[in-house]
Formats: C-alpha cells, sequence, structure tokens
C-alpha cells in the first residue's frame, strides 16, 4: 500500500521513507561501500508532469542520507511514453520495456559502480531494460535495489524479505532461469 501511495496518491515523502529504511540497509553492506553514484530508475517527462515528481528518484533521496553518494538524474532517461504496466502479465511487460532508455554520457560512468534503483521490481523487465542501457558505459558495476511483489526476488537474491540488493549478473542469472529468453543483458565490456 505503501508504494501505492507514493505513486498514485501523491505522496512523495513516502519514497524518502523507504529510502531512509534501504539506506540503512546498504550502509550496513560492505558490498555497497564502494558506490559511486546513485541513479533512479527514470520516468518519462509525460509522467513526471502528470505525477509531479519520480517515486525512485524520492526513494534515492532518502537512500542518499544513509550512503552519502551523489544522485544522478539526468544521464539515463526514459524516450518512450507507454501506459502503465500494473494490468500486464509477464510478456506485454517485458515488451514494453524493450529499447525505452537512453544513456546520454556512458563517459561519466565509465569504471564506476552504479546502485540502480526502482520502486517495485515485478518481472525484472524495466530493471534489466535500464541495465542494458546502462552496460554501455565501460567497465561498470551495476548493483541494484528495489522493491518486490515476488518474495522469493528478494529472498533468492539476497535474503531480504520486502526487498532485494543484487549485483545486476545475479539479477540476470536469477532471471534468466526464472523466464527464460527473458533477461538478454549484455556483459559490461571491459578496455
Amino acid at each position: 500500500h505503501l508504494i501505492h501511495s507514493l505513486k498514485y496518491k501523491h505522496q512523495p515523502e513516502i519514497g524518502i521513507f523507504l529510502g531512509e529504511i534501504m539506506g540503512k540497509e546498504l550502509a550496513a553492506s560492505p558490498l555497497y561501500q564502494n558506490i559511486d553514484y546513485i541513479i533512479p530508475v527514470p520516468i518519462h517527462h509525460k509522467r513526471r508532469k502528470e505525477r509531479s515528481y519520480n517515486q525512485t528518484e524520492k526513494i534515492a533521496i532518502g537512500i542518499q542520507k544513509h550512503i552519502q553518494k551523489p544522485i544522478i538524474k539526468n544521464n539515463l532517461i526514459r524516450t518512450i511514453y507507454r501506459e502503465s504496466q500494473t494490468t500486464l502479465t509477464n510478456r506485454p511487460r517485458w515488451k514494453n520495456a524493450r529499447g525505452i532508455y537512453k544513456l546520454l554520457r556512458p563517459e561519466q560512468l565509465k569504471n564506476k559502480h552504479i546502485l540502480l534503483v526502482d520502486d517495485v521490481i515485478t518481472t525484472g523487465a524495466t530493471i534489466t531494460s535500464c541495465g542494458k542501457e546502462l552496460c554501455k558505459a565501460n567497465n561498470i558495476k551495476i548493483s541494484i535495489y528495489g522493491g518486490s511483489h515476488d518474495e522469493k526476488i528478494g529472498v533468492r537474491l539476497a535474503g531480504f524479505p520486502k526487498g532485494f540488493c543484487a549485483d545486476l549478473n545475479a539479477l540476470q542469472k536469477f532471471l534468466a532461469r526464472r523466464a527464460p529468453g527473458n533477461s538478454d543483458l549484455a556483459t559490461p565490456r571491459k578496455e
């Protein structure tokens, strides 16, 4: 209900609150001590106009209070507007998420460790599409934090019952087992 209120009931303060909870978990983990930037999953400018804010940016602000890393909001952008995916099943979600993000300045993320933040990870389609685009930056490491409707995803990847942190490669492998053919992320390039 909190995510629903954050997204659809104009309660952005919920995002900051949830981000602070997530940030405490991240700050306590040695795996996330070397993050360089926080990148919230972008929303299309039309959706931002409808909602007046990006809920994942609010979550990122809460996380930032605990890990003190810069938030980058204008490098990974959403280029295609689509209706909400809330009523869609797996396959249409994956189809909807393909090719909708663009990385504008890959050089800014070269050799960096990114924390990609999403509000809810249902099928992994959105986070995977973002990850594919972020992988255009040379030698990037991508870690993920997001809520999950599927308790199995959270427990399997990181042991968190309400959300999860994971290296993108771990997510890719898990999603490939869960929905074969859907997770085809490129391996980060090395120089």
